[in-house]
């Protein structure tokens, strides 16, 4: 009877542990992927305010003519013609 008992018991311990040795790696490759598509959704809804954010500019510059005056002297580092420019150090 004590013999039936320790074998029950191990063949239970060994059952378990295939089923551990099934189980465990899909699962941390799911937890692995799992992450990933929460990185990528970040860096999408990142991406999304940039987008919106350049079209923002996109429009501002299509419309308002002083800021399109502001970009092109601070980028282009352009002038009307005849107009001086003074630096000051």
């Amino acid at each position: 009877m004590k013999w039936k008992f320790i074998l029950y018991i191990i063949g239970i311990l060994l059952i378990l542990w295939i089923a551990a040795m099934v189980l465990l790696p899909p699962l941390h490759q799911y937890l692995a992927l799992k992450k990933d598509l929460d990185d990528l959704e970040k860096e999408n809804d990142h991406l999304k305010q940039k987008i919106f954010s350049l079209q923002q500019e996109e429009e501002r510059i299509k419309n308002d003519t002083f800021y399109l005056e502001y970009i092109i002297r601070r980028d282009l580092k352009m002038m009307k013609p005849e107009e001086r420019v003074y630096r000051v150090k």
